[in-house]
């Protein structure tokens, strides 16, 4: 596999072969849901960050919109990808209503899938990410408005918060 290889609908190929139909609903409606999440080099290796949570996430919101995700595909597409020998790195699964009309009735569009795995540096930097920082017995993080969805990165430092016996202290 190459840096540039992606997972499709249970197919590795090419990221410039997608295969994806100028019709899809997606592309003309939005019923498409992704999700980013980072890759982290550690001692023990490259570790991919709350990947069951953010599928969950991404399921729900393709729930939402009327069809299921392929959660088990897209959940082992990550590890043949992310073995590509990348230390950081950032896995964006996508799940989409394909089927090449413009018709509104997503029970007859078909779902599709994709994950792609790219070097950490190719994607953004902090200002894309939700940031974090444990500072003593404090967590701080970036305030958000809250007509927004928290990403899993957010999520985490609440979950943090009992650990170190403290709340999350919001940084406008």
């Amino acid at each position: 596999m190459t840096s540039t290889t992606i997972w499709m609908d249970g197919t590795f190929r090419p990221s410039s072969d997608p295969h994806v139909n100028l019709l899809d609903q997606a592309l003309h409606y939005g019923t498409g849901v992704f999700e980013g999440i980072r890759v982290y080099n550690t001692p023990a290796g490259p570790a991919v960050f709350r990947l069951d949570d953010h599928l969950a996430h991404l399921a729900k919101g393709a729930r939402c919109l009327g069809f299921e995700a392929d959660l088990e595909g897209m959940r082992s597409a990550v590890g043949p990808l992310h073995e590509r020998g990348l230390r950081d790195a950032y896995v964006r699964p996508v799940a989409w209503l394909g089927g090449g009309s413009l018709k509104l009735d997503v029970t007859a569009m078909t779902p599709r899938h994709a994950v792609a795995v790219l070097p950490w540096n190719q994607v953004c930097e902090a200002t894309g990410e939700n940031v974090f920082m444990v500072h003593g017995d404090s967590i701080v993080a970036v305030d958000t408005p809250k007509d927004i969805v928290h990403g899993r990165d957010r999520s985490f430092a609440h979950w943090l918060t009992p650990t170190h016996g403290s709340a999350v202290a919001a940084v406008a």
